[in-house]
């Protein structure tokens, strides 16, 4: 049997940086205006509506751990989002996320991964961002 995978979401200098496997080396992404404490809330809203619950996850000082790919991918697509706004609606960007099934949020999770491989700049996702938020939060 495979060992199972296991996704590290990390805050250090008030940046967010998400790992696949283990947290060291290049990040999959790195996010500015997210804060830890709505992450936090995010991964808790988004663990208790994913399947019934079942999306666990750990959290140890700094940093989240979880085996979820899925947890994984929407806290992605939300830190990215929320960077993006002045005011952010966090309860309603939360509903929205949420409410994406599993191949809009692999859609949004892709989109996000190919602007940010480009040139490992977090301003080449605004654009996604952007066109979530006028798509699902009007």
């Amino acid at each position: 049997m495979f060992p199972q995978k296991l996704f590290y979401v990390v805050y250090r200098a008030n940046r967010i940086y998400f790992y696949r496997d283990r947290p060291i080396g290049k990040p999959d992404f790195k996010f500015t205006r997210c804060s830890f404490s709505s992450l936090l809330e995010a991964a808790k809203f988004l663990s208790t509506h994913l399947n019934n619950g079942s999306a666990k996850y750990d959290v140890k000082k700094s940093s989240l751990k979880t085996s979820s790919e899925e947890l994984y991918r929407r806290l992605a697509v939300f830190c990215n989002v929320v960077q993006t706004m002045k005011k952010p609606k966090v309860g309603q960007l939360l509903t929205a996320v949420a409410g994406l099934d599993n191949y809009s949020t692999l859609f949004w999770f892709s989109e996000l991964s190919e602007k940010y491989s480009v040139r490992r700049n977090v301003l080449d996702t605004y654009r996604v961002a952007s066109a979530f938020k006028i798509l699902n939060l009007g």
